[in-house]
């Protein structure tokens, strides 16, 4: 920057300004922020993690974009002692499957020692010795074929499992945001007053709509800074959705967080200036 000063001759000044990114109040109309900073013409630049979005976009306006972004969640990796062997041996089917299963095999082992004690009430001593009923025969070869079809369906959910759901060893409760809104243990939010917090506000769609009723529930879900959200996830119970940039900046400082699912949408980092 210096060196640009040198040769352009140009006189500038930076601030370090702690506030949000910029929003507009729906009640006033006004906007509060950094692009408030622009607009009200305190600031020539914002320079950061800014967001080009369209409502921002009317009253300020953005250079071409610098980085390509979207909205991830931020989650702390489970403790290794909640995925224990029992749980990975019973997770890759429901509990209604094992239920059939089990059901299934007690009604056949029934109906086989039901056949084998009706059948051999007709049939002489020799011909019992020697010889198993063909209805005895036929369920114990459906009962294999079942078994077989049952082993190679586990085999196969075990394997799509363990490679989906499991990160360095521990099980994944949240795979997506649609498995983050059908649950309640887990708490999430998102900065206050930023591109993802409008995101979630103005959506249409169905489950962005849910998650973020389910925010605006609770106004300690929002932080005013994006580390405060960081410092959350690792106390735990809580998901921060970021933007993907910062997310992917705290995973590598700090290997007990993760990101999981994909990104939610697609937009763009740019340079704020005042109109004109």
């Amino acid at each position: 920057m210096d060196l640009i000063r040198l040769e352009t001759g140009l006189h500038y000044e930076i601030e370090h300004q702690n506030m949000s990114h910029g929003y507009k109040n729906s009640t006033t109309g006004k906007w509060a922020g950094l692009i408030a900073e622009l607009i009200e013409e305190r600031a020539d630049l914002v320079v950061g993690g800014l967001t080009i979005t369209a409502e921002r976009e009317k009253v300020v306006d953005f250079t071409a974009p610098f980085m390509n972004i979207g909205i991830g969640i931020l989650l702390r990796k489970p403790d290794r002692r909640s995925s224990t062997a029992w749980k990975l041996v019973l997770l890759p089917f429901s509990a209604e499957v094992w239920l059939y299963t089990a059901a299934a095999f007690l009604a056949t082992a029934v109906t086989i020692a039901l056949l084998t004690r009706i059948t051999s009430r007709t049939q002489d001593k020799l011909d019992r010795q020697t010889r198993t009923p063909r209805s005895v025969r036929l369920a114990k070869g459906l009962l294999c074929f079942f078994s077989l079809v049952v082993v190679i369906f586990y085999t196969a959910s075990l394997g799509s499992f363990l490679s989906a759901d499991q990160t360095d060893g521990f099980v994944l409760p949240i795979d997506s945001a649609e498995d983050l809104s059908k649950q309640t243990q887990i708490k999430y939010g998102c900065y206050q007053g930023g591109a993802t917090y409008s995101f979630f506000k103005n959506s249409v769609i169905p489950i962005y709509k849910q998650m973020w009723h389910a925010m605006n529930q609770d106004s300690t879900n929002f932080v005013v800074r994006g580390q405060h959200g960081v410092e959350r996830v690792l106390e735990g119970q809580y998901a921060y959705l970021m933007e993907s940039p910062s997310l992917e900046y705290a995973v590598n400082r700090d290997c007990r967080l993760m990101q999981v699912g994909g990104l939610l949408d697609a937009k763009n980092f740019g340079i704020a200036t005042q109109q004109g």
